[in-house]
């Protein structure tokens, strides 16, 4: 088991799909996504991933989840580079606690409607 999913479950997080080297994870709530986004940073140091964390709603059926969220999430996590962790403002706001940032911009996600206000974590939210 890669070291990343044992960090979904410490965090609440349910794996929804996985894309052999990607993992879509819906967790109950904005901290959950947030603490573990930090966590798998801090544990594979040796990989520089990026992480996309977007709150939002989204449906599921027999065919996996569903609607313009999670959509919006992939997105996002595209914006970011090797270490990057790359939230929406919506996230952080649903927050209970604060978690720094070192940019915010607003940036059209491709293929969809509008712009998103995101973030990307500061280091010294890693340590």
């Amino acid at each position: 088991m890669a070291p990343s999913r044992g960090l979904f479950g410490r965090h609440r997080g349910e794996e929804l799909t996985g894309t052999g080297d990607g993992f879509f994870v819906g967790f109950p709530t904005a901290d959950g996504a947030l603490d573990c986004a930090l966590d798998i940073e801090r544990t594979i140091e040796e990989v520089r991933v990026r992480v996309g964390v977007h709150y939002t709603e989204a449906s599921r059926d027999h065919a996996g989840l569903s609607g313009r969220g999670v959509h919006e999430a992939a997105r996002i996590s595209a914006l970011g580079s090797g270490g990057d962790i790359v939230v929406s403002s919506v996230t952080l706001e649903r927050a209970s606690k604060h978690y720094p940032t070192r940019e915010t911009r607003t940036v059209g996600l491709k293929g969809l409607p509008g712009e998103m206000q995101v973030a990307y974590l500061a280091q010294a939210a890693r340590s």
